[in-house]
């Protein structure tokens, strides 16, 4: 959904999509216990969508929004989004602990099949145990090069192993192993220079593999006129920090197409898509104050 008023030079958007309840207690009843509000998008991306709301609700200068579908998914939303006119700038709502995240991890998500050799459990040397290959191939890629880079931005980031699956009873050597991973490329490194060593890893394996998503780092200056606008909003309500988001947003959809983007918004990035996920109601009425505040400077700022 895309949707304006006046003639907005910066684009506000977010994404309207959850991920699965996945054991949410409260996932489709959100439940209120003092300042938190606890369910399913109360951090990615409800809440963000509500200060949204409520900010444009209460001024009447220009604006420009647009609610993607697909971001947890494909993310078919934002790369099909067609900017009807140019944007100095967009800033992109997600949990960033209302710090501005001005650089965004790539990453390389990959399916594994790794093939071992069945044997009677009591005689393991007489097998290829598949899960015992993931944990060697996960130590190695741990060390390659292209993952030892550091970004001042960037902190308790790594290889994510979110499934695995092998085996079906210890009475037998498991003969395969699937496995799914996340690896963050950092900006600063080459996307195709990390899949060259990372593929090389993998090529030492007895494994197949299947690249699920191929996504390039980004950063921008905070000199770049749309960090300089929020972060003049921001220093009215606390002090700016700066970040980088370690997640995949919409925002690299609208960076490729030329819009320079920041990522902002309530919460913390850590609770999003866990039984946990909640969000303190003075934080989404911070973000709205901050995002009236934006848009009433943009109006002014001509």
């Amino acid at each position: 959904m895309f949707a304006y008023r006046g003639k907005p030079c910066y684009l506000i958007a977010t994404h309207v999509d959850t991920v699965p309840a996945w054991s949410h207690p409260y996932a489709f009843s959100p439940y209120k216990d003092n300042d938190k509000v606890w369910g399913r998008g109360a951090v990615d991306t409800k809440g963000q969508i509500a200060a949204l709301l409520n900010a444009i609700e209460t001024t009447a200068t220009s604006c420009a929004i647009a609610l993607f579908v697909d971001e947890e998914e494909s993310a078919l939303g934002s790369e099909r989004f067609t900017p009807p006119f140019a944007f100095a700038g967009a800033i992109v709502l997600e949990p960033t602990s209302l710090t501005l995240a001005i650089a965004e991890a790539g990453n390389i998500e990959l399916s594994l099949s790794i093939k071992g050799e069945a044997a009677h459990g009591a005689m393991p040397g007489r097998g290829k145990n598949a899960i015992d290959i993931f944990c060697d191939l996960y130590q190695r890629l741990k060390t390659c090069p292209c993952l030892q880079a550091l970004h001042p931005l960037f902190k308790a980031t790594g290889i994510n192993v979110g499934k695995i699956k092998g085996g079906m009873d210890c009475q037998i050597v498991p003969a395969t192993c699937e496995v799914e991973i996340d690896i963050p490329i950092l900006p600063g490194v080459g996307l195709e220079e990390a899949w060259g060593e990372i593929k090389r890893v993998l090529q030492r394996f007895p494994l197949s593999w299947e690249i699920k998503s191929f996504d390039f780092p980004w950063e921008i200056s905070p000199q770049e006129r749309v960090v300089k606008h929020l972060a003049q909003c921001v220093v009215k309500e606390m002090p700016v920090r700066f970040s980088g988001m370690p997640a995949w947003t919409d925002a690299a959809n609208l960076f490729q197409k030329g819009i320079p983007s920041v990522v902002f918004g309530a919460g913390d990035l850590a609770l999003a898509h866990t039984s946990q996920e909640c969000i303190h109601l003075n934080e989404l009425v911070t973000l709205s104050e901050i995002l009236k505040t934006f848009l009433e400077v943009e109006n002014k700022s001509g």
